[in-house]
């Protein structure tokens, strides 16, 4: 099984054509799709092992980012390509099976609650602390950065972490609040993809919510509506496929996101900065508890 991520113009029947699978089959391993002509660009689908048939604008490079796998893999899988920027349209490409690691690093766990307390800290105007944190952010990032490697981790997700860590350092001895928070939750934003990779029991859209969610209180702050707005909406569509993939377990979170949404859409038309800010803190404090939760029922 390979996830692919929607492209946009695709649409579920032209994706299976190319696949050589049947629109059946496609939706047979997808169940979240209710409504085959509802997809979104950037949403995430399975798609059975198969050969991918080239497109116009098609290279080795881009359809491997198509599939999330490294670029590494899909050459040594076609040698029968020696030009990876030069493909013909037609041609077919195999796409190979990529094992995935039975569970992510602890270390992941750890940067992304170290992310998250620096924006505490800072909001809490408490520089000493967001400095340690610092540190330790970047400490433990290059620790990890061999595992991620070592598990054939897209470079670029790993490459454009690495650069937002720097801009980090450098927001947080600037003392710079906005941009530290900024940088902070930018690199929480890549944990998400990351964690595509690895078999997860939290799925991977949750912690994309709680990413999106921080970046509109961020927006809120700098006073960017047309953000903030364009925030929503992605998080709005990823809450609408994320919704019908939870079990019971979430179901509070359910109840609670179908409750809020439409009055958070309605507070950032009207602008109300106090109390878009007040229901996101309180959906992402509840986010984090169910988090906790969860993983203490893992320890046990």
């Amino acid at each position: 099984m390979q996830r692919y991520k929607i492209q946009p113009n695709d649409n579920l029947l032209s994706i299976a054509e190319r696949s050589g699978i049947t629109l059946s089959q496609l939706l047979e391993v997808n169940e979240q799709i209710s409504n085959p002509d509802m997809i979104y660009v950037g949403e995430k689908i399975d798609i059975p092992e198969y050969q991918y048939i080239v497109l116009p604008g098609d290279n080795l490079y881009k359809i491997a980012q198509l599939f999330g796998i490294p670029i590494e893999l899909l050459i040594a899988a076609n040698p029968q390509i020696s030009n990876p920027y030069s493909l013909t349209v037609g041609q077919e490409i195999i796409i190979p099976k990529m094992q995935m690691p039975m569970t992510a690093p602890r270390q992941l766990d750890t940067l992304e609650s170290n992310l998250e307390d620096i924006i505490d800290d800072i909001n809490n105007n408490d520089w000493q602390k967001a400095t340690i944190k610092m540190n330790e952010i970047y400490n433990n990032f290059y620790v990890l950065k061999p595992m991620l490697q070592a598990h054939m981790i897209s470079k670029d997700i790993i490459t454009n972490m690495e650069n937002e860590i720097i801009k980090l350092q450098s927001a947080v001895e600037s003392k710079n609040a906005y941009q530290t928070k900024v940088h902070a939750n930018l690199i929480t934003g890549y944990i998400p993809d990351i964690l595509d990779f690895y078999k997860v029991e939290i799925p991977t859209d949750v912690p994309r919510l709680e990413y999106l969610g921080r970046a509109i209180i961020l927006d809120i702050e700098n006073n960017d509506w047309d953000s903030a707005n364009a925030n929503f909406q992605k998080a709005n569509k990823i809450w609408d496929v994320l919704q019908t993939k939870l079990n019971n377990t979430y179901i509070d979170l359910i109840n609670y996101g179908n409750q809020i949404i439409s009055i958070l859409k309605q507070s950032i038309i009207s602008k109300d900065a106090k109390k878009t800010t007040s229901i996101l803190i309180d959906l992402l404090n509840k986010i984090d508890a169910l988090k906790a939760k969860i993983n203490v029922q893992m320890n046990n």
